[in-house]
């Protein structure tokens, strides 16, 4: 089994194109994943889907297989050929998946450095993999060392000191476009965490902040958390506020845009438009007076931001890496182990077959037996010792795989267990 990704981010791939490969409901989710774990090339797979990355995530038997099945049916469910694709994404394998799952569990690989939200998301994409019987534990494994790495990365490191989303980064854009905030009307649309932040650093900024969503009960939720001065109004309102506002934050996960040209009433000031959805919830509007920014447009701050990170990113690299190293190293004394285990059984079984038809022949005294089998298991214990800890040292190297497939004909072992059941120091003896 190999570990393998591909992947579509805000750094190779343009708005438009994720925006054609979306599959952030779970119906498309579900629609898309199905047929390749149905498929022998898959063992585990699943998929993170953001506003500025999707990565496929997968256990692959054939890397080469698994790859052109996933551009086919990412090319069935876009306008993109598979070519096309093919020369957008990036491809991980084995340590480097690893390595790309950790940095961007670790936010290293964010459009804004240092942002929590990816754990979450991550963490979303697991469940609704686990659900769908889609992932098992290789994956489960590897998500889970990422979330802890992200963590020790978070506490050791300053790269999440004051916190900082796509939201946060929006509004200083805006700040940035109009000098100050204070009392400016914003009209925010839509009620997941892009838009709540938003309202919180809007509020932080003294503008006075509208929130609409299709869903009233989940806006009155975000009034209730945040400020009871944010007004909520019904979603149907949506063609009259977006022309009494000069700011507008959407982030909504519709399909289709929300906000066209034939909405727009021309007014007497400039107003700018923030649209953090993906897909876009802003069609192409053609107005001089309005501003419309969208999701890749905010990588000058977040580039400035990753200046200021460097330092930290640098540790947090360190830091990857290592628990990159250790993972590998994890499961391969997860496979050396059991192969270890099995070859004590093995040597343990012939010192009992063995006293047993000592003792029948009359070669060993029958009051002797149970002496004279712990005699023989003693001398296995010292005679493989050496033997084992060979094992484990080669376990380590890169021709491990083919070793132990070696060790495993010439053990006559089938199916190693996955469990570590020997304790090491026992293979000492006395």
């Amino acid at each position: 089994m190999h570990y393998f990704i591909v992947s579509f981010t805000y750094k190779n791939s343009a708005l438009e194109v994720r925006e054609s490969l979306d599959l952030s409901s779970e119906d498309h989710h579900l629609n898309f994943l199905q047929p390749l774990a149905d498929h022998h090339a898959f063992d585990e797979l699943m998929l993170c889907n953001t506003c500025n990355r999707i990565e496929i995530i997968a256990l692959v038997k054939d890397e080469d297989l698994a790859k052109e099945l996933i551009y086919t049916h990412l090319a069935k469910r876009s306008s993109q050929t598979e070519k096309f694709l093919q020369d957008q994404a990036d491809i991980y394998h084995n340590e480097a998946a690893i390595h790309h799952l950790f940095s961007v569990a670790a936010s290293l690989d964010s459009l804004v450095v240092g942002e929590t939200q990816i754990v979450g998301q991550l963490k979303d994409a697991l469940r609704f993999a686990q659900k769908s019987d889609f992932c098992k534990r290789g994956l489960e494994k590897a998500l889970q060392c990422a979330f802890k790495c992200a963590a020790e990365i978070r506490t050791s490191t300053n790269i999440s000191a004051k916190p900082v989303s796509i939201a946060s980064i929006a509004v200083l854009k805006a700040k940035d476009e109009f000098g100050s905030l204070e009392g400016l009307n914003a009209l925010v649309i839509g009620s997941g965490d892009m838009s709540r932040i938003a309202c919180q650093h809007l509020l932080n900024h003294g503008t006075a902040v509208t929130l609409i969503n299709r869903s009233m009960e989940k806006a009155l939720a975000i009034k209730a958390e945040l400020d009871d001065k944010i007004k909520v109004e019904p979603f149907e309102n949506l063609d009259f506020l977006l022309n009494e506002n000069e700011l507008l934050f959407s982030a909504t996960s519709s399909k289709e845009p929300i906000i066209t040209q034939n909405m727009i009433v021309d007014q007497a000031y400039n107003r700018v438009w923030l649209d953090l959805a993906v897909p876009r919830d802003i069609g192409v509007i053609n107005d001089e007076d309005i501003e419309v920014i969208r999701v890749d447009d905010l990588e000058d701050i977040a580039k400035s931001n990753m200046e200021l990170r460097n330092n930290e990113a640098r540790s947090s690299y360190a830091i990857v890496g290592s628990k990159t190293k250790a993972f590998f190293e994890g499961l391969q004394d997860n496979e050396i182990e059991p192969l270890i285990k099995d070859m004590y059984i093995k040597a343990f079984e012939a010192v009992a077959l063995e006293t047993q038809r000592a003792t029948t022949k009359g070669f060993i005294p029958k009051e002797l037996e149970q002496e004279a089998q712990k005699m023989g298991t003693q001398i296995m214990k010292r005679f493989l010792h050496s033997i084992s800890n060979n094992m484990r040292e080669v376990s380590q190297t890169k021709s491990a795989e083919h070793i132990m497939s070696s060790l495993s004909y010439l053990l006559d072992i089938d199916e190693t267990p996955q469990i570590n059941i020997i304790d090491k120091n026992d293979e000492k003896g006395v």
